[in-house]
């Protein structure tokens, strides 16, 4: 699976280059993201902007790696397509994984959770 990573601080974003996010690869994508976990990003945002499919198998693995993560990392996805939005929705996975339409968004939301209170 192709992903692209850019570092900002520490902050991480993880942008899926591929437009299938399915039971056929998901496995590599869920070793990539137990591999940038354990180098212990504070935010991920992962731009799903790419993605035209998603199935059960993709939305586990998101789930999946959000459990994985350390709960002071801030993990957020952005620049959803509709078929994916929709995914998202029906599945109530919108309810679980924060959602935004752009990157400045979701940027804003994680720096603001590193932010101590």
């Amino acid at each position: 699976m192709r992903l692209k990573k850019q570092r900002r601080g520490p902050i991480l974003k993880l942008t899926i280059l591929e437009n299938r996010l399915d039971a056929n690869n998901v496995h590599h994508f869920k070793r990539q993201w137990q591999e940038l976990l354990a180098s212990g990003p504070a935010g991920l945002i992962i731009d799903v902007s790419n993605l035209e499919f998603i199935d059960s198998s993709g939305l586990g693995a998101l789930l999946k790696g959000l459990k994985l993560s350390d709960e002071k990392t801030a993990v957020v996805v952005c620049r959803a397509r509709e078929p994916i939005l929709s995914m998202f929705k029906l599945t109530r996975t919108d309810k679980i994984i924060k959602l935004f339409s752009s990157e400045p968004e979701a940027l804003s939301y994680v720096q603001k959770k590193l932010v101590p209170a």
